[in-house]
């Protein structure tokens, strides 16, 4: 967020300034006051960030109107003040039947946000999406209560979003058209058209099954990776689809399956190696944690996996370095506390000069929750 960053807190927000360490200006003192986002009655779940183009951020969540579930966003500029023209309370997003649940946005880098959600106007689970203007209007093009992402039969549940380089969006999700949770992938304009080569209700992605929420990362030149875990492995499995709606050719038609042997508990979110590539990790709950490191072209290099043996890992939490290399950091639970760990780990799967072999110690205070 140029220089700072935003914390949703249900629901109030506090704004950091990196280089001072302190509240950005016009922004309250944090913890004691923070600013609301939210001030309605109603009980109000899963917020969602993203900057704008300006140093402000878009907040969406899901709130309860009495009888369904209804998408609401806000938009503070830098300052923490609302932008002209969004209520106190937010604007509704799908203004129709039935429940509009889980808000997944990003911004479209010219000042406006690109939202898609699960919804069930028509008595099954679809996808939709709106795109947003600053002001709180929504672009032409899109109609007022949403975009049909897919309405297939059956149902679509948990949307995920990343935007492309043209100013739309690629939205994917898990399907349930052919009986089990297959992950679909689409790509839409910015004036809220399919794009050119893509089928009008999603590219199917993959006959491994996904359980669990898609991932979806923005490549350099337009295309898109594609992260899920398989129902029946519980393993990460990572594909790439071009711009044009196309597979990537150098990788197999189902997508690579993270190497390794038995089911894992936990998985990490997928993140870029900024050189085409992703890092995945997971952890079985009991014993070690494990991470992969899948190069552009769909291959698992031999030096890419790295495992450690520890005591009762918790979910794996990955950044990357800037350099290609990654860290990772994990809570070991042990005689009845959690503890937090990390390490550094180069492009080709070294350890890092300079870190322990089972982890650098990040803090040993009792209790330590879970790391973000």
């Amino acid at each position: 967020l140029f220089g700072g960053a935003v914390s949703a807190v249900p629901f109030t927000i506090v704004h950091f300034d990196v280089p001072q360490r302190v509240q950005g200006v016009g922004w309250p003192h944090w913890p004691e006051i923070n600013v609301p986002v939210a001030v309605g009655s109603r009980p109000q779940y899963d917020p969602v960030v993203v900057a704008d183009s300006t140093g402000g951020s878009y907040i969406g969540w899901y709130e309860h109107n009495g009888s369904n579930y209804d998408i609401r966003m806000q938009h503070l500029d830098a300052f923490g003040r609302r932008v002209t023209g969004w209520p106190s309370d937010g604007i509704q997003i799908g203004v129709t039947a039935g429940e509009q649940l889980y808000p997944r946005m990003v911004a479209d880098q010219v000042g406006g946000v690109i939202v898609t959600w699960q919804d069930s106007r028509t008595g099954d689970w679809d996808i939709y999406a709106q795109h947003v203007l600053a002001d709180g209007g929504f672009t032409s093009g899109w109609p007022m209560n949403g975009l049909a992402v897919c309405t297939q039969g059956s149902h679509q549940y948990a949307p995920a979003i990343v935007r492309t380089l043209t100013g739309g969006a690629y939205v994917g999700w898990r399907d349930s058209r052919y009986g089990a949770h297959y992950p679909h992938l689409q790509r839409l304009e910015a004036n809220g058209s399919v794009a050119s080569g893509w089928p009008a209700d999603g590219q199917f992605v993959s006959s491994y099954g996904a359980n669990q929420a898609i991932a979806l990362i923005l490549e350099a030149d337009d295309d898109v990776l594609m992260g899920f875990t398989d129902w029946s492995y519980s393993r990460p499995v990572i594909t790439r689809f071009e711009a044009t709606g196309a597979r990537d050719p150098q990788w197999p038609n189902d997508g690579r399956m993270m190497p390794g042997n038995g089911a894992m508990s936990y998985v990490s979110p997928m993140i870029s190696d900024g050189q085409g590539g992703a890092y995945f990790a997971l952890a079985d709950g009991s014993s070690y944690w494990s991470m992969n490191h899948v190069l552009s072209n769909g291959v698992w290099p031999a030096s890419g996996y790295m495992s450690m043996s520890i005591s009762q890992p918790g979910v794996p939490v990955l950044a990357a370095d800037g350099q290609g290399g990654v860290y990772i950091a994990w809570a070991s639970y042990q005689s009845g506390n959690s503890n937090i760990y990390g390490s550094h780990f180069t492009f080709s799967g070294l350890l890092s000069p300079g870190w322990s072999s089972n982890g650098a110690v990040i803090c040993l205070q009792a209790n330590d929750g879970p790391v973000r």
